[in-house]
């Protein structure tokens, strides 16, 4: 009772007070439809650097330096200063199902079985050389307050840089699996929290996947033990919103780009699904703008014929 209370509450604050900070949850869109969220434009607080901003709104590093590549990153921002909030999104191709992760997202979505909700929110994955694996797995233990059992790549890796790591951190304010953390029952990944917020957004982890420290004890709060967790890598995203289909686009995480050629290809491919029972004029010019850009942002790129 007291976990549907939670995502209840969430989904009533959402759309009763959109400009409280909670963790973006949303309705199923019906009829089809698989868009989320908007585009919002707010201004910069008194005091608040670019990191904070971007926490305070659900959002990870890299997709609010796309939607403002013109803002300072470092240093206090400017009261006055439009800042551009990316929370639209289009949703990931697969079963509504449980805990889903796109990599070249940097993002994950939770499916409520109980509601006809979606809540998603910005992660930190693998590094370069510590990729996050594509499993499909479930949750299989919930940890609070963990140890960090370390494991020997992690201490070789660090100990060739001078750095000498503990085989156990006990919990508390150094343990960098922060207070909550998801066992998954693949490849000894978790999903925890972080004592540095300010990475969210990044690919700087070990493999696992961080959150910010409110959004996994959100998340921990709200998850069942068995859910089912995928981790995709799905870097282009089609999608209706009324009349109107989307396109978004982000860098592959797995693997490399290819020729132009070969990734309008793949448009192409989910062009064609998106619009077998719902045919649309599909502008490619918008297309191949949209792809060039790879801002991570859906763009109109036709319309319902």
């Amino acid at each position: 009772m007291h976990k549907k209370l939670i995502f209840s509450l969430s989904i009533f604050l959402l759309i009763m007070c959109p400009c409280v900070s909670y963790a973006l949850t949303y309705f199923l869109p019906k009829n089809g439809d698989n868009v989320i969220g908007s585009m919002r434009i707010v201004q910069g607080e008194k005091g608040k650097n670019f990191t904070q901003l971007a926490r305070h709104f659900e959002m990870g590093y890299n997709e609010m330096k796309r939607a403002n590549p013109k803002l300072r990153r470092y240093g206090k921002l400017r009261k006055s200063k439009a800042i551009t909030v990316p929370s639209f999104f289009i949703l990931p191709d697969v079963p509504y199902q449980g805990v889903v992760i796109n990599l070249s997202e940097l993002r994950l979505y939770y499916f409520s079985p109980e509601h006809n909700a979606v809540m998603t929110e910005p992660v930190a994955l693998g590094k370069l050389g510590w990729s996050t694996p594509l499993i499909v797995t479930q949750v299989i233990e919930k940890i609070k307050d963990p140890s960090w059992v370390v494991p020997e790549s992690i201490i070789e890796h660090n100990m060739q840089r001078g750095v000498y790591l503990p085989k156990v951190v006990p919990p508390g304010p150094k343990n960098p699996l922060g207070k909550f953390a998801l066992r998954l029952g693949a490849w000894s990944v978790l999903i925890h929290g972080t004592i540095q917020p300010h990475l969210i957004g990044k690919r700087v982890s070990s493999g696992c996947i961080r959150m910010y420290p409110e959004d996994i004890q959100y998340l921990f709060q709200t998850v069942t033990k068995g859910a089912p967790v995928r981790i995709i890598d799905h870097p282009y995203k089609i999608g209706w919103l009324g009349n109107d289909l989307y396109l978004e686009v982000h860098m592959p995480f797995l693997e490399a780009r290819g020729t132009v050629d070969d990734e309008l290809e793949r448009i192409r491919q989910l062009v064609l699904t998106a619009t077998y029972n719902r045919p649309a004029k599909v502008d490619w010019h918008a297309v191949v703008m949209v792809l060039a850009k790879h801002t991570g942002i859906p763009h109109i790129i036709g319309k319902a014929a």
